[in-house]
């Protein structure tokens, strides 16, 4: 796993180095799988082109996935602010 799997800020670089300290597939795959489940939502949701539903929408998309996050406690906590920092990216200017 390249140290720029998940991005290229400080949490997705540890959430790498947590896994891989981890050493368990299926947590890296759950990972791996959640985020992705996550990205592909925010891409469906940038279609909205009123940049207040938009945020709403993304919020509430963001909460719903930190509700259902508990996959491993040592790298929870890494899923949760790449989550919060992908969501805070997700809300390009209204499309006129």
């Amino acid at each position: 796993m390249k140290a720029e799997t998940f991005g290229s800020f400080p949490a997705a670089q540890i959430l790498v180095s947590r896994l891989e300290k981890l050493n368990n597939p299926l947590v890296t795959k759950k990972v791996s799988r959640f985020l992705q489940d996550y990205n592909e939502g925010l891409k469906h949701l940038n279609a909205i082109k009123h940049a207040g539903y938009r945020k709403r929408c993304v919020l509430l998309w963001r909460d719903d996935f930190l509700k259902r996050l508990a996959i491993d406690p040592f790298v929870d906590k890494f899923v949760s602010n790449l989550i919060c920092t992908y969501g805070k990216d997700a809300s390009p200017p209204d499309v006129v």
